[in-house]
Parts: C-alpha cells; sequence; structure tokens
C-alpha cells in the first residue's frame, strides 16, 4: 500500500470516526492497523438487540458501535488487531485481500484455511473476520486478528435477542467457534511482536506514514461526536 497509518487510539467511536475519515479524503492505498478496548462493532444493517447482549455489555463496561459498512457482529479489546485496506481503483476482488491476511498467517508457520465469507481458521477455529464497503470506485476491507482476546466477553457480548420474524433488512451474524492465535504460536510470542510482524509483512518500504493534521483530527472528533 502507497499509505499507512499505525492508529495509536484505542477508543472504537473514535477510531470509526478515522476509518469513515481515511476512506472519504484518501485516494491513494492505505493501510489502516489499530486497535480498540472492549467493544462491540456491529455491522451497517443489523438490528442491535438481536445481535448483542445489552445487558451483559452494560455491566461490563463493553463499548457498542455502529460501523458504516457491512457485515455482522464483532466483539473487540486490545487483544485483537485490525487491519484496513483502502483503494480507489474499483478493484472489487475482496479475495485478493484475504489471500493477503491468509499469506501472511502461513508466515508465521499456521495453516490457516477460509470459507465462501472470508472468514480465517486454525484448526477449523475462525481467528479472522472481515467486511467491506463500496462507494463508486473506492473501496474498503476490514479484517479482524483475535490473538488474545478475551472470547467468556467475546462469547456473551454476541448473544442477541431471538428474532424469528427478523426483517430481511437485518444481517445476521453468522456464528462460528472461535479461537486465539496465541494458542497455536510459541508461548513468549507476544501481541506487540504480532503487531510488528504484520507491519513488517503488510507495509511496504517505501510506503509513507500518515500524519493527521489538526484539521484532520478535527473533523475526525466532530465525526465522532455526530456520528459515532
Amino acid at each position: 500500500m502507497s499509505l499507512y497509518l499505525e492508529n495509536t487510539s484505542t477508543d472504537p467511536y473514535y477510531n470509526m470516526a478515522v476509518e469513515e475519515f481515511l476512506f472519504h479524503h484518501f485516494n491513494e492505498p492505505v493501510f489502516h492497523i489499530w486497535q480498540n478496548k472492549p467493544s462491540v462493532i456491529i455491522g451497517r444493517n443489523q438490528l442491535m438487540e438481536a445481535e448483542v447482549n445489552m445487558d451483559f455489555v452494560k455491566q461490563n463496561d463493553i463499548q457498542l458501535v455502529r460501523r458504516f459498512s457491512g457485515g455482522g457482529a464483532v466483539y473487540q479489546d486490545l487483544g485483537n488487531i485490525n487491519l484496513s485496506f483502502i483503494n480507489s481503483d474499483g478493484n472489487l476482488d475482496f479475495d485478493f485481500y484475504n489471500q493477503l491476511i491468509f499469506d501472511f498467517l502461513i508466515s508465521l508457520g499456521l495453516k490457516p484455511t477460509t470459507n465462501e465469507r472470508r472468514a480465517i481458521f486454525i484448526d477449523n477455529l475462525k481467528v479472522s473476520g472481515s467486511s467491506q464497503h463500496i462507494r463508486g470506485q473506492k473501496v474498503i476491507y476490514h479484517a479482524t486478528l483475535l490473538f488474545s482476546s478475551n472470547l467468556n466477553f467475546l462469547q456473551h457480548g454476541l448473544l442477541g435477542k431471538e428474532y424469528p420474524s427478523l426483517s430481511a433488512k437485518h444481517v445476521r451474524s453468522v456464528k462460528s467457534l472461535v479461537t486465539n492465535l496465541s494458542n497455536h504460536l510459541p508461548p513468549d510470542f507476544t501481541i506487540q511482536d504480532f503487531k510488528s510482524k504484520i507491519v513488517q509483512f503488510f507495509i511496504h518500504p517505501n510506503s509513507s506514514a500518515i500524519t493527521l493534521s489538526d484539521e484532520d483530527k478535527k473533523q475526525i472528533q466532530l465525526l465522532k461526536n455526530s456520528k459515532y
């Protein structure tokens, strides 16, 4: 990717605003990496109560955010890494980005598998999900990588109410058994090691870091406050 942003914020509301800002304001290919504090991120077309255990997330101070792309609900915390790829060339080959993440996991000595929804598995347990958004010639592909997340919070936070007659316009999440990548890597391999490997793999030596100006940050903050 031509440009990259290693985002140090862990505020999920702010980070969703950063994603949308990057999508609308940069025409060169962008790679964005970041982490969120405990949060549940739901897709643009989902019914919140059908996807989220509202009592559990409130009791455990888990933030709830609706992203601007589609797809299903995910739990995130500081044991999860988020990756996004933004392009303006109209290329809708999302399998390309999925393959990049697949190849990265292979580079760590893992043996991943994938499916038609571009979820990625280790030993038939899910470690990565993704969502996409298209506007004109612009596309964004987001993906998660579970490294050492609280799987108890993930399991209970994503237990929404049953809605047998849920409207067709509401997208239901596809449930999968999950695992952390740390369970499949050497015990001394930390999440910082993991993040460093991601940066080495995805950021080209000739890529340029994005430096958000004060005006950029002001616009992002306004977007966070007004939308997220």
